[in-house]
């Protein structure tokens, strides 16, 4: 997200969004997001004129019958995959808490694109749901 309020350049996003935008990051933070999201959580920063001013943790929790439902479902040979808006880390803990494979992981997928990759996967006679 980006504003302008009281003529103040304001960012609210994640790291790539913040780096893309040439907001630095030093080291420090840098190893606390990555430690972070490696543990499944997400990371949403905030810079005000430039500044990088702060750090917000975010954790979705898994429900725990959700590891369960998975294993049936791949019992039955289906192929269970995760699509998601997180980066790569947090996506990749999330699918091994819950036994998704890593490479049935497509991660950091935008709101628009989301929708490409379920036409995409229903073009090639797979079930979406």
């Amino acid at each position: 997200m980006r504003t302008n309020h009281v003529c103040m350049h304001v960012l609210i996003g994640d790291r790539l969004w913040m780096t893309s935008n040439g907001i630095d990051i030093d080291q420090e933070l840098e190893r606390k997001i990555t430690s972070y999201e490696q543990r499944g959580q997400t990371v949403v920063l905030t810079s005000i004129a430039g500044i990088l001013v702060g750090a917000v943790v975010i954790h979705d929790k898994v429900k725990p019958e959700a590891r369960q439902a998975i294993k049936c479902l791949q019992s039955m040979n289906v192929k269970v995959a995760l699509l998601t808006g997180d980066n790569r880390r947090t996506a990749l803990a999330i699918a091994q808490e819950v036994g998704i494979p890593e490479g049935n992981i497509c991660a950091e997928v935008l709101p628009s694109h989301k929708k490409d990759n379920v036409t995409f996967f229903q073009k090639g006679n797979i079930k979406v749901s």
